[in-house]
């Protein structure tokens, strides 16, 4: 089900072209990700939000003071639970008189693959953090003109959260992080090998991810990287989400900066 959602997904883009603009095509991702989740919320949760339900109060709503059409609802409900309760009592007599040896098996490779992930995870994160501490702090007085560059870029996105600049000689490209006090890590040489303008155009893009809250994002991939560690469609899905996350970013930037500077940001 998941691999025909992308799929669907997948499709979408592919046939919106340049009629869906970066932005939309970035939000179809969110989508993707709440259904993602679905499977692990509780059963009250799904059973109020199936379609069955759905249908039922839409025909509820569309029949208001007739009695009689709100009893059939009921009882066609009703019986839409019994069916599906009988199914999973099935479905649960039959794993349990044949395949239980083989559901835990899965279960515990599915378990260390998990730990695997979150292992990477966790290894990569306390690099980010390292380097961060190693990294030197950019403020108005160590800086002063990259400093004033930052926080004009920071009011031209109208961006009220507080942002801290680090320079490190670790990281070779700029980045962004943090979900609570949000970082942007940039090359210690960037401002000796870049125009002001080229570092007013990177600063820009890395605020902007700063304002889109990408990191939470992050980190609910990160989440379903973890659980569907299994799937291979999901990762590839999930780094086509992250190209479009960039081309969003860099559309929201060309709807910030002027005209004239459009064509040197790319």
């Amino acid at each position: 089900v998941i691999s025909i959602l992308l799929g669907v997904l997948l499709l979408i883009r592919r046939l919106g072209g340049r009629h869906l603009a970066a932005t939309a095509r970035y939000r179809l991702w969110y989508l993707f990700i709440a259904a993602l989740f679905l499977p692990f919320c509780p059963p009250g949760v799904l059973r109020e939000f199936s379609p069955q339900s759905l249908f039922l109060r839409l025909r509820q709503l569309l029949s208001v003071g007739k009695d009689s059409d709100i009893l059939t609802a009921s009882a066609v409900r009703t019986q839409t639970q019994v069916s599906s309760e009988t199914v999973i009592r099935d479905f649960s007599a039959a794993v349990s008189g044949s395949g239980v040896s083989l559901s835990r098996i899965l279960f515990v490779i599915w378990v260390i693959g998990m730990l695997a992930v979150s292992l990477y995870f966790a290894g990569s994160l306390w690099q980010v953090r390292r380097i961060r501490r190693r990294a030197f702090l950019i403020t108005g007085e160590t800086e002063p003109e990259l400093f004033r560059l930052f926080s004009d870029c920071r009011r031209t996105l109208s961006l009220r959260r507080p942002v801290r600049l680090y320079a490190s000689c670790e990281t070779e490209s700029p980045v962004s992080f943090g979900l609570i006090r949000p970082v942007v890590l940039i090359p210690q040489d960037l401002d000796i090998l870049s125009t002001e303008k080229e570092l007013r155009f990177i600063f820009l893009h890395e605020l902007q991810h700063c304002r889109n809250q990408d990191g939470l994002l992050n980190l609910f991939i990160c989440t379903l990287e973890t659980l569907y560690w299994f799937n291979p469609f999901l990762w590839y899905g999930f780094g086509q989400m992250k190209r479009d996350r960039e081309m969003a970013c860099d559309h929201a930037v060309l709807g910030r900066i002027g005209r004239e500077e459009r064509i040197p940001y790319g």
